[in-house]
């Protein structure tokens, strides 16, 4: 494992992110040791699907494909701002993902009982991506809806580093828009959940 964020299964909430539409979310890490990232692994939901049983009664509205993107950092260079991606520098699509269902919780804010029913992706990615070390990058992950009634949302993260979250488009290096993302409830800035894993280790003789 290089790089963990687990999901929030208290208070988690789902991030709508849409590469069809001008809503996509992205989230940053640091590279600790150079080795690249074969695998990826994270977490999310279907906001609205089945929200008033506890238990999922059907199989989930699923995913056409997911884009995944990696940029640069832009550091925040005022307290007043926020840090942000900058260059793009790595994009695959895949349809080649595992969805596995992990768990149910009720969502602590309302007047009736809601659900959100939690699932885990795994995918190998198409293409490695190559880092350097002690650099910080970010990761956009954004998913393309079976069903249009019902979105795909990224799972926000029981951990904490470094800058928030944020929520966005970029089409280019002077066409970009990105804000921070708070909690829709909570009203604080979230961390997305993800985990990052390589084929390669450390040379060890």
């Amino acid at each position: 494992v290089k790089w963990q964020q687990r999901p929030d299964m208290v208070q988690g909430v789902n991030i709508k992110s849409d590469p069809n539409e001008r809503a996509t979310v992205a989230d940053d890490w640091r590279c600790l040791d150079g080795s690249p990232v074969s695998d990826l692994h994270f977490w999310g939901s279907y906001p609205g699907w089945l929200e008033n049983e506890p238990d999922p009664s059907a199989e989930p509205p699923g995913i056409r494909a997911i884009r995944i993107q990696v940029y640069s950092d832009a550091p925040a260079v005022t307290p007043e701002m926020f840090s942000r991606p900058d260059k793009l520098l790595y994009e695959v699509w895949t349809k080649d993902f595992l969805e596995t269902y992990v768990g149910s919780i009720l969502l602590p804010w309302g007047t009736e009982p809601t659900y959100e029913h939690k699932y885990r992706y795994d995918l190998d990615l198409p293409r490695i991506f190559w880092q350097r070390r002690d650099r910080i990058y970010w990761l956009n992950i954004s998913a393309i809806p079976m069903k249009i009634d019902f979105p795909w949302g990224w799972e926000s993260s029981m951990d904490r580093w470094n800058d928030f979250a944020v929520n966005g488009w970029y089409e280019n290096p002077n066409n970009w828009w990105w804000e921070m993302i708070k909690h829709p409830w909570a009203e604080k800035p979230i961390d997305m959940s993800f985990e990052l894993t390589t084929c390669e280790g450390p040379i060890k003789w």
